[in-house]
């Protein structure tokens, strides 16, 4: 499935993200990882926009940096 924006604002970097991914995120090998970085309780207290942009998308800057 692909990971459209939710808000159909393309590309993401002019505001569009997806809540599927955000979703994903939530179930996947590294899962454990962003825990540890970020908080236990990161995804019950982020909205999938603000885990779209501050949870995927630094995490993705910082490992690119």
């Amino acid at each position: 499935m692909a990971n459209i924006p939710t808000n159909g604002v393309y590309p993401p970097t002019f505001g569009g993200y997806s809540a599927l991914l955000a979703e994903k995120l939530q179930k996947r090998p590294y899962t454990k990882k962003l825990l540890e970085v970020y908080s236990p309780n990161v995804f019950d207290v982020l909205t999938p926009q603000q885990i779209y942009v501050d949870v995927f998308a630094h995490g993705v800057a910082v490992f690119h940096f």
